[in-house]
């Protein structure tokens, strides 16, 4: 039909104005009009001073049924309208609802739509639906994000052990304190991945060695390739313990501590002890628990004694082939008794 030939001349002319718009970006509006008689596009404005001459097309996203983007064109026009008038629409399908991805007319559905403002109540029967004036936001982070339902999981675990061995665990406590491991080997692996196992999430690794080939098989924050590449043990396990949970905050130092009996030969050596001194006890004042897990005794005594001074809870670990050795260094100053504990604030 003559009229046909018509309509399909209209929509092949606005598809090739949409896809020059979309490469230039320049294409923004779900409305848009399209005069009859000469194929001109307009916009939706200009077209609804004259709705007969033109056809209305919306882009439609709803793959089957019309979307309610036309309610609210339909609302729209019969408050611009002051008599009845009848139009052409064209609910036209996109490029997201067609899983093809191709604009393509017989895809599309096509109105004969009338109006007649008179024969409309417009208090009560016609309103914007479901737009509102004010925007509606709903998070689903906590849904689709891995990490956020890591740490949901993790939190679950932790609440499910504490109602079930440790009623009075402060969760809460745990994960606001801040950890200090002197030593990144055996024990410092281990201790970091069991204390991440109970909530605490801050971690500072310190050591001044590198990953050996006899490490991996021992140290479970370490592998083969670290070996190889001579890794420095406390970089690689806070970067290691945060591959393990990604919410963890985490810092490996290299730092050589300063031990007695080790004095500097020279005065650059001297120099470097000085500044090791200065390092180890700034780290020491900013965390609220240290563990000494380094491999000698003579490693563990200046951050015993820096402990006691800062009133940290210090925490020494000795693990030989036969012996294991656990013991808290220092005692607070505000829990010192004279009477119990002694005139001094001993060390152990």
């Amino acid at each position: 039909k003559k009229d046909k030939e018509g309509l399909d001349k209209i929509v092949n002319a606005f598809l090739t104005y949409i896809s020059n718009k979309e490469e230039d970006k320049s294409f923004n509006t779900p409305f848009i009009g399209c005069s009859e008689e000469t194929g001109e596009v307009v916009t939706l404005k200009h077209a609804l001073e004259d709705p007969s001459k033109h056809i209305i097309f919306m882009i439609d996203p709803s793959p089957k049924l019309p979307s309610i983007i036309l309610k609210n064109l339909l609302f729209a026009f019969s408050t611009k309208i002051s008599e009845a008038t009848t139009f052409r629409l064209i609910s036209l399908r996109d490029k997201i609802s067609r899983k093809g991805g191709q604009f393509e007319p017989k895809h599309s559905l096509y109105f004969e739509v009338s109006i007649d403002p008179s024969k409309v109540d417009q208090e009560t029967s016609l309103a914007f639906t479901p737009w509102s004036g004010k925007n509606n936001l709903l998070d689903l982070k906590g849904i689709f994000d891995p990490e956020s339902l890591a740490k949901s999981a993790v939190g679950l675990n932790l609440k499910l052990m504490k109602w079930r061995m440790v009623p009075d665990l402060d969760l809460e406590v745990a994960e606001e304190k801040k950890i200090l491991l002197l030593g990144s080997g055996s024990l410092g692996c281990q201790i970091a991945r069991n204390l991440l196992s109970w909530g605490f999430v801050n971690f500072t690794f310190v050591d001044y060695g590198n990953v050996s080939f006899s490490n991996p098989v021992r140290q479970c924050l370490f592998t083969f390739q670290d070996s190889i590449e001579e890794k420095n043990k406390a970089e690689c396990a806070a970067q290691r313990l945060k591959e393990v949970y990604p919410l963890v905050k985490t810092e490996g130092i290299r730092l050589s501590i300063p031990m007695p009996g080790h004095p500097g030969k020279t005065e650059e050596a001297e120099n470097q002890i000085r500044e090791s001194y200065r390092k180890l006890d700034k780290l020491i004042q900013e965390h609220d628990i240290i563990y000494l897990i380094t491999d000698s005794r003579e490693s563990r005594w200046l951050p015993t004694v820096l402990s006691a001074i800062h009133n940290k809870i210090c925490m020494t670990v000795a693990l030989g082939f036969e012996t294991f050795l656990a013991m808290r260094h220092g005692m607070s100053s505000e829990h010192h008794d004279k009477e119990i504990h002694g005139e001094y604030r001993l060390g152990c």
